[in-house]
């Protein structure tokens, strides 16, 4: 967990000028990339995976979910005018964690079906599926951002293109 932390701050200071740079749209569509190859990464992960490698892609993930996490919660405020910013921010709040919530549903239903499909219960084959499902589904979100504007959140970001 120190791993996945330590990436989760260490992207901080380096957040701001990558979406200066990229804008908001190609970071959350590569960094969808990156949170799908991480998923992909846990769901081959055991016993006999070296611990300097799992630290890695543990660090990696951090710093790619810190890093949706600020681009998403940055981009939800960008158009919104002083007088609509409780409501909004309440809205953000709430859809948020429903979000996160969700996420954790959809992870402990695919360890579910996985370990009845394999009949092993949740056991590593079972959690590796789940994490592959996971894998899959963030491609598929990755996917959706390329529907969000090229120019959403310039304003914010910087990024001009």
């Amino acid at each position: 967990v120190l791993a996945l932390f330590a990436g989760n701050i260490g992207i901080k200071p380096a957040t701001s000028a990558i979406l200066r740079r990229f804008g908001f749209r190609a970071v959350l569509v590569s960094n969808g990339v990156v949170q799908a190859g991480a998923m992909f990464g846990l769901a081959v992960i055991g016993p006999g995976t070296p611990l300097v490698a799992v630290l890695g892609l543990l660090a990696v993930a951090g710093a790619s979910r810190s890093m949706q996490f600020t681009a998403l919660g940055t981009l939800a405020f960008a158009d919104v005018t002083q007088e609509r910013m409780a409501p909004a921010n309440t809205w953000f709040s709430v859809s948020f964690q429903l979000g996160t919530g969700i996420g954790v549903g959809v992870g402990a239903l695919l360890l579910q079906v996985a370990g009845g499909a394999l009949g092993g219960g949740p056991d590593l084959a079972a959690f590796h599926a789940a994490f592959a499902g996971l894998g899959v589904l963030m491609l598929g979100l990755a996917g959706a951002a390329l529907m969000i504007p090229r120019a959403a959140g310039a304003a914010v970001s910087g990024h001009r293109r």
